[in-house]
């Protein structure tokens, strides 16, 4: 009778089976301690402060002829204006959803840009909004300009128009 072989060493037959284990429990505890922590969190009473960027979502941003249209009607799109220009009109349109929170309009001109104006605007509730821009200097030099809408430093908009 041949001499039998001895059994294998251990290691060969071990299983995952109990490192899985362990790891999804300790998964499964991690997400009830993030779910409690949520659930606990939001019953504080203390009150959160408002997603206002999120209820500012503009539509549309675009200069617009000077002259209001006959029967209330917003104005064209223009985005190019003679030079002398005194003043830019943008049309801003944030639906129905925006809320009296000001943004902030920059307009810039060149390459590297050159920051011109710079100030802030509350919304119409109604959703469109025309803004005048005039520069400091009272008329815009020859140019391409930049209009930027942001808030909190997100930008929410932006459009361009050249002057002659």
């Amino acid at each position: 009778m041949p001499p039998t072989a001895p059994p294998p060493p251990l290691e060969n037959h071990r299983s995952g089976l109990p490192a899985i284990v362990i790891g999804s429990t300790l998964l499964g505890l991690v997400l009830v301690v993030m779910v409690a922590l949520r659930v606990l969190s939001g019953s504080t009473g203390a009150s959160r402060p408002l997603d206002v960027t999120g209820q500012i979502a503009l539509t549309g941003v675009r200069p617009v002829s000077p002259a209001v249209s006959p029967g209330g009607v917003m104005p064209s799109t223009q985005v190019s204006f003679p030079a002398q220009t005194t003043t830019v009109n943008i049309e801003v349109n944030s639906g129905a959803t925006s809320v009296n929170a000001p943004v902030q309009v920059v307009v810039s001109v060149g390459r590297p840009s050159q920051q011109i104006f710079e100030s802030d605007y509350v919304l119409s509730q109604s959703g469109d909004t025309v803004i005048p821009l005039s520069p400091a200097s009272g008329t815009y030099a020859p140019g391409d300009y930049a209009v930027t809408i942001t808030y909190q430093g997100d930008v929410l908009g932006a459009t361009a128009f050249s002057v002659a």
